[in-house]
């Protein structure tokens, strides 16, 4: 998110772009006003409730937090009041708004963090699958068929992509990919991404480029 004293947005990060959940101006008032410093107070305790529960909802660990100023330090710390298991990246802006989310997403360093975050999600993912597999298959999909059907089945909880796939030169493929990440985000599930070089690839490369957790065991049926 991104706020200065005039502007605030609310963005989530997906692997197709960034998705506006919320954007409004602050009428605080003439800085001279004795109830500006109110009614900022007010405004990003509505903000930090209003991010807390999209991340909630789109089942993000991790929230960036911009404005210039020390705006964000106060957000963060509300934030962090409502939400004390979420990872939050404070940063610079020249101003809030979606100007002010587009500036930060574009800086190395979040997209770094961001990158390293979504890593370690991925492995905790195949550490768990890889329990589920030799101990209750029933409660893992992998390869594209068998995910698209569980998550057709909002049976997915998390799954884990590798990016490359989502930017496939075969038409077909490139588009059963993105469609699958639709369904199993609209179903209330989580999609991580991945490139090549992060630790979980190798593994979920080697089972079609996708592995899910389910939230129950789905039986297939053969023939």
């Amino acid at each position: 998110m991104a706020v200065d004293y005039e502007s605030a947005a609310v963005a989530i990060m997906t692997p197709t772009g960034l998705r506006t959940v919320l954007e409004q101006d602050l009428s605080l008032g003439p800085k001279d006003d004795p109830a500006r410093e109110r009614r900022l107070e007010e405004a990003l305790a509505q903000l930090a409730e209003a991010s807390v529960k999209e991340a909630s909802q789109a089942g993000a660990s991790v929230i960036v937090i911009a404005s210039p100023g020390q705006i964000r330090e106060v957000l963060a710390e509300k934030v962090r009041s409502l939400a004390p298991h979420l990872h939050i990246i404070t940063d610079s802006v020249s101003g809030g708004g979606l100007e002010g989310i587009h500036e930060v997403v574009r800086r190395d360093s979040v997209l770094k963090a961001l990158r390293e975050m979504d890593s370690v999600a991925a492995q905790e993912v195949v550490e768990e699958f890889l329990r589920r597999v030799s101990s209750d298959p029933s409660l893992v999909a992998y390869t594209l068929d068998d995910v698209t059907f569980a998550a057709e089945a909002g049976a997915v909880e998390r799954a884990v992509i590798i990016d490359e796939y989502l930017y496939a030169s075969d038409d077909e493929q490139r588009e059963r990919f993105r469609r699958l990440m639709e369904i199993i985000e609209q179903k209330g599930g989580r999609v991580i991404i991945i490139t090549r070089d992060s630790p979980a690839a190798s593994m979920v490369f080697n089972m079609g480029g996708v592995v899910a957790i389910l939230r129950y065991r789905l039986q297939r049926t053969s023939g």
